[in-house]
């Protein structure tokens, strides 16, 4: 009796693992290379990211996840409906800049909102619609900018305050210099107590014009960027800082 169980037992066993191994698909080399857009890829989650007091955060659907790493059972969920109960402009979840305890900071076209999840209000900071460069102040009371070649800054009373207004094209301020090289990625950086700005300032002006082509009209035409060849003059770097209480701009020495 014992022989014929083990018997049983060993056969349902190589059975079940046969049908396992029949189950499975060798990824091929085309499968592995060209296959994301049919859904070979990661799974990932949305909008993931730390929020101020350390917890993480996610999407998922129409809901806004906030959990502990410590304890990823116990979740904070917010509603989109919460959301629409203080600012009802919004469809869906938004993504997110910034996650409090209570606040949820988010752009919305050229509005800054600031939604409060306990008393259900909202506050905005809003820029002209040219702005580009955003960069918002540590405390979120301010949003530092470029149009064009300037740097400008909002907070809550006024939408544009002008930093630089160089009408010289060939100066420009707030954006990276040195072409985004020695790991520079950005042109705008807030103080920790969020009133001053520094950033970067450059000056072309005795840089020579590069010649590209634009293939995106038809016939194709020549744009000309500012690019230094080898043995040519580079542009003229400076750091300026601003104090957007003093209103007083400074550069300092290099």
């Amino acid at each position: 009796m014992k022989k014929f169980c083990v018997i049983v037992f060993v056969f349902f066993i190589s059975f079940f693992y046969s049908q396992q191994e029949k189950e499975k698909k060798a990824l091929s080399l085309e499968d592995a290379v060209l296959s994301y857009y049919n859904g070979l890829y990661p799974r990932t989650l949305s909008g993931l990211k730390w929020t101020e007091n350390n917890q993480i955060s996610y999407r998922n659907d129409s809901l806004l996840y906030i959990l502990s790493p410590k304890s990823t059972t116990a979740k904070t969920k917010i509603s989109k409906n919460t959301l629409i109960s203080a600012y009802k402009e919004i469809s869906s979840i938004p993504y997110f800049s910034s996650i409090s305890s209570s606040n949820l900071y988010f752009f919305d076209k050229n509005k800054y909102i600031n939604v409060n999840t306990a008393n259900k209000t909202y506050s905005e900071i809003s820029t002209t619609k040219s702005a580009q460069n955003k960069s918002v102040a540590k405390d979120h009371s301010k949003i530092a900018y470029t149009i064009d070649n300037n740097l400008y800054y909002a907070n809550s009373k006024d939408d544009s305050i002008a930093i630089t207004s160089f009408e010289n094209p060939a100066v420009i301020a707030g954006q990276a210099i040195h072409r985004y090289e020695f790991g520079i990625s950005k042109g705008i950086f807030w103080s920790p107590n969020s009133s001053l700005i520094a950033f970067y300032q450059k000056d072309e002006t005795k840089v020579a014009n590069y010649p590209l082509l634009n293939i995106n009209t038809t016939p194709g035409e020549l744009n000309s960027i500012k690019y230094p060849m080898a043995g040519q003059t580079s542009e003229q770097p400076q750091i300026g800082v601003f104090n957007t209480t003093t209103k007083n701009l400074i550069y300092l020495s290099l």
